[in-house]
């Protein structure tokens, strides 16, 4: 059980971060109400700018 939360803090720390980060560069994205897959294409698809920007993975 701690090893399966840890797991899961360390993702949620991730993802928690790429959601900051796009939400302050790509302000759209702060009112989004679409489909939730639909999102997660937009949001790929905007983190890879993110990405080249900075020149390292979130």
């Amino acid at each position: 059980q701690q090893t399966h939360n840890k797991v899961i803090r360390g993702i949620h720390g991730v993802c928690e971060r790429a959601n900051s980060l796009l939400k302050t560069t790509f302000k759209a994205l702060r009112r989004v109400s679409l489909d939730p897959s639909r999102i997660t294409k937009i949001a790929a698809a905007a983190l890879v700018p993110l990405q080249l920007e900075y020149d390292r993975t979130i």
